[in-house]
């Protein structure tokens, strides 16, 4: 593929001629010049540039294009070196921190297994970023929660997860007279009892409990607003808030250890009539090119969450 060509797709995977020619080791000038030659070879405008960057309908048509041209590339050379442990490159994951922490060791010890020289760069943050970023060509992957179809979104759903709330036995017994240690469920109306913590971001689960409440006429007591699970995990163990959780932050939390103390125990509690679930995806950009090493990590990555969650379900039933 030649140079104007490469530049042209770096550019649109950007949409942003100054980060493009970063990319690329090059000036901005440079880029553009590329970019100019290219329009002229073919006698089409290929972005309007004012007031924004955008691409005409020629310039999307021959990025499709070479979209392909790079995919028949890539196949030529695997078929001609089969060999993992030569091929270099980088991919660029997102994931919530809370599952970096407990999902990416084990899948970046596995995939550098087989692509020693593939740099591996991880970003965390929160679903919607993940979208943007990933259809802006700032991440080739990421794992959302919920992820809505949008044009040119590529998402392999891997999972489903109940919601649960976390509690300390102790507060339990301090805010809701009736309460029986025997008990593994608690009603809306016990809930509305509970001092809560909950992320302060645009939070997927988050969103989906607040909606079922809302149908309960239910109204969270939210005391603290907290960024991370571990953090939450640490208020409620000194019985000072409960927070809802995914069962895919569950295994690990050392909630499955037995106190000799009821009082001091934390409680797995499923909330009654909530049925709703989260849905895990990965998300890529279908006309971004994606080299093998990219279908070889999201198959890693799946295999590794479906191991994981086995692990946690298994506690979990074991509990309940």
């Amino acid at each position: 593929m030649k140079i104007n060509q490469q530049m042209f797709l770096l550019a649109v995977e950007e949409m942003n001629f100054t980060r493009a020619a970063q990319r690329a080791c090059v000036t901005q000038q440079c880029l553009s010049n590329h970019i100019s030659r290219l329009e002229e070879e073919y006698r089409v405008k290929l972005f309007d540039r004012r007031p924004k960057l955008v691409l005409t309908d020629a310039g999307r048509r021959l990025y499709e294009s070479l979209l392909q041209i790079q995919r028949i590339e890539e196949a030529v050379k695997l078929q001609l070196s089969s060999d993992y442990q030569f091929m270099t490159g980088a991919l660029r994951f997102g994931a919530h921190t809370s599952r970096s922490q407990v999902l990416l060791p084990p899948v970046i010890r596995d995939f550098r297994e087989m692509f020693p020289n593939v740099h591996v760069c991880i970003s965390s943050g929160q679903s919607s970023q993940f979208r943007r970023d990933v259809m802006e060509g700032h991440l080739d992957l990421a794992l959302t929660v919920n992820a809505k179809p949008i044009r040119h979104m590529a998402q392999e759903s891997i999972g489903e997860e109940r919601i649960y709330l976390i509690a300390a036995e102790e507060l339990l017994q301090k805010r809701i007279g009736s309460w029986d240690v025997s008990r593994k469920s608690i009603t809306v109306e016990e809930l509305a009892m509970l001092p809560m913590t909950c992320n302060p971001n645009v939070s997927t689960l988050q969103d989906v409990v607040e909606n079922f409440l809302m149908k309960k006429g239910i109204v969270q007591n939210i005391v603290c607003h907290v960024g991370d699970y571990q953090t939450q995990m640490e208020l409620c163990r000194l019985r000072q808030t409960a927070f809802f959780c995914p069962e895919g932050f569950l295994l690990g939390k050392d909630l499955f250890q037995n106190r000799r103390d009821v009082s001091e125990q934390v409680r797995i509690l499923s909330v009654e009539d909530l049925v709703e679930t989260v849905r895990l995806d990965l998300i890529s950009n279908s006309l971004h090119y994606h080299p093998v090493y990219f279908t070889e990590f999201s198959r890693i990555f799946h295999r590794t969450y479906m191991n994981y969650m086995a692990a946690v379900r298994k506690k979990v039933a074991a509990f309940f």
